[in-house]
């Protein structure tokens, strides 16, 4: 897989992520550490980079982002880490705030 594509994936991902609505309104991420993480429910992002992707990509993907730390994870065997959300541990996928907006940034200066 090329790192462009890895790159972009991601960039796509959290951008739709960021954007969607719930049908009641609400979002489809929280925010911790003060806005430095954006939290996303595990199946609600592998929907979202199955459709970017495609299904047969999806976990190579995931590994990716995670050796190259564009995610957050608490254990070297999962995608995921614990965040404390409304007072509960939630298992999520965390996302480096400022890893994504780098990475968008300097995609667009490559344009």
């Amino acid at each position: 897989m090329k790192l462009v594509v890895v790159v972009d994936s991601f960039i796509a991902v959290v951008d739709k992520l960021l954007k969607a609505r719930s049908p009641t309104g609400g979002k489809f991420f929280v925010e911790t550490k003060g806005g430095r993480y954006l939290n996303f429910k595990p199946k609600q992002f592998k929907i979202v980079l199955g459709d970017v992707v495609g299904k047969d990509s999806l976990k190579s993907c995931l590994v990716y982002y995670k050796r190259l730390g564009f995610i957050v994870v608490d254990e070297e065997n999962r995608f995921t880490n614990i965040q404390w959300i409304k007072k509960k541990s939630q298992r999520v996928i965390t996302v480096d705030k400022e890893v994504y907006e780098t990475l968008k940034e300097l995609r667009k200066e490559g344009d």
